[in-house]
């Protein structure tokens, strides 16, 4: 069971990589390389920690997303 929950973190962790690097993203794809290389490990320290800073970091992009599309006036 641990080694399935870390298997399906690694995906995750891969496939948000991939989209945020293709999205320009680029703190954020780092911070889910730093946590797909530390599933491989099977490092799971921290874990939570790291999420904190991906969701702080997903929290500036979107300030910025919605700047960048917002109507000026």
């Amino acid at each position: 069971m641990v080694q399935e929950d870390g298997d399906e973190a690694r995906r995750i962790a891969h496939g948000l990589k991939g989209a945020c690097s293709n999205f320009g993203a680029a703190r954020m794809a780092e911070l889910c390389a730093q946590r797909e290389a530390r599933t491989r490990e099977g490092t799971i320290v921290d874990a939570n920690g790291e999420l904190e800073l991906l969701v702080e970091e997903y929290r500036r992009l979107r300030i910025g997303l919605v700047a960048e599309i917002a109507p000026e006036g």
